[in-house]
């Protein structure tokens, strides 16, 4: 039996223990999808896919879960809140047809310039969840015309 690490136990505990979960990481410019978590120097997301068009994000800084679903995500998102960026990129996704049908998201470290989410680990991991994965420089350009 696989020992569980201790972010992974506190994903079970804010989400619950039903699903399998994922984990993607950041380092510098490399995205990638980890079998387990090693080491500490990289940016991670662990997550697990929903089936009911909901995505729920954990914010670590207020110890909140952040609720957004589909059928009431907006283009007019404002981009200078974490809450908006993340709506936005929902959005953006969806026009793409890469986005999933719902996630559950525990970001650890991705965080630039105080409430800024590192939106593209976020963009790779929802794509990969998806039916359709984006390549990584389609990513970096989608999230580039985001904050630009």
């Amino acid at each position: 039996m696989q020992k569980e690490t201790p972010l992974k136990d506190q994903f079970h505990d804010i989400f619950g223990r039903y699903g399998a979960t994922r984990i993607f990481s950041r380092d510098g410019s490399t995205f990638s999808e980890m079998e387990a978590l090693t080491g500490t120097g990289t940016d991670i997301v662990i997550t697990r896919s929903r089936r009911d068009g909901i995505f729920r994000l954990y914010d670590e800084a207020t110890r909140d879960i952040r609720l957004f679903r589909v059928s009431n995500l907006s283009r007019d998102a404002r981009t200078d809140e974490a809450d908006g960026l993340f709506e936005l990129l929902l959005w953006r996704l969806k026009e793409q047809d890469a986005l999933p049908f719902g996630a559950d998201l525990y970001v650890v470290g991705p965080y630039i310039d105080g409430p800024k989410l590192d939106i593209e680990l976020i963009a790779y991991t929802l794509t990969r969840l998806g039916d359709k994965p984006m390549p990584a420089p389609l990513i970096r350009e989608l999230c580039h015309r985001l904050v630009a």
